[in-house]
C-alpha cells in the first residue's frame, strides 16, 4: 500500500516548480530604447553641421545579438553596433547633417528616430526638433534727414523690416528715443505693409 502523505509534499514541489517556470518564462522581456540629443538648439546658415548623438539601450531582461540599426529621417540608416546588447548595456553613436535652404525658410527641422535589432525588435521613436535663429533686419532705401521735434512716420524713415533667411516683411514696432544720450522719453512707430 502507498503512503499518499509521502507522495503529496514531492507532487506540490513539483507543481510550485512548474508554476515558478512558467512565471519566469512569461515575464522574458526585450525592450530597447533609443534617446537623442542635438549638438546644437539652433541654427542660423546653410551649410551648418548638426550633429545627432544617440544611445541606444537593452533596458528588458533579456539580452540579444546581431546588428543594431538607426533609422533617421534626416541623416538616413547606419548601424551602431553589430553585436547586439546585453540587459542594461547601452551603445552611443552619431551623426551629422547638413542645414539647407528649405530649412531656413521652414524656421525649425524636426529629426526623429528610432533603432531596429537583427531579432525585429524596434525601439521608441525620439523627436528632437532644432530652431532657426531667425533676426529681422531693417532697412532704409532713402534714408531722410530727421529734424528735431519732427515727427516721424513710416514714409520719412521709407523702412521696411524683413526677415533676413526669406526676405518676408515683418511687422513691427520702431523704439524712438526723443532725447539724445539721456534717453528719458520714447515713442513707438509701427511698421507695417
Amino acid at each position: 500500500m502507498i503512503n499518499k502523505h509521502k507522495l503529496y509534499p514531492i507532487t506540490l514541489v513539483s507543481t510550485v516548480m512548474s508554476l515558478m517556470l512558467l512565471s519566469t518564462l512569461a515575464t522574458a522581456n526585450t525592450v530597447m530604447i533609443i534617446t537623442k540629443s542635438a549638438s546644437s538648439s539652433s541654427y542660423d546658415a546653410i551649410g551648418q553641421n548638426i550633429t545627432y548623438n544617440y544611445t541606444v539601450t537593452n533596458s528588458g531582461n533579456v539580452s540579444f545579438t546581431g546588428n543594431i540599426i538607426v533609422a533617421d529621417n534626416r541623416t538616413g540608416a547606419f548601424s551602431i553596433t553589430s553585436s547586439g546588447l546585453n540587459v542594461g548595456q547601452n551603445v552611443t553613436g552619431t551623426a551629422n547633417y547638413t542645414i539647407t535652404q528649405p530649412d531656413l525658410d521652414a524656421g525649425y527641422v524636426p529629426n526623429s528616430a528610432y533603432a531596429t535589432a537583427t531579432n525585429g525588435l524596434q525601439s521608441n521613436n525620439t523627436i528632437t526638433t532644432i530652431t532657426a535663429a531667425q533676426t529681422p533686419t531693417i532697412t532704409w532705401s532713402n534714408p531722410v534727414n530727421i529734424t528735431y521735434g519732427t515727427k516721424l512716420n513710416k514714409t520719412q524713415l521709407d523702412a521696411n523690416a524683413s526677415n533676413p533667411v526669406t526676405g518676408t516683411k515683418v511687422a513691427g514696432t520702431f523704439v524712438i528715443y526723443s532725447t539724445p544720450r539721456n534717453c528719458t522719453e520714447r515713442r513707438y512707430a509701427d511698421i507695417t505693409d
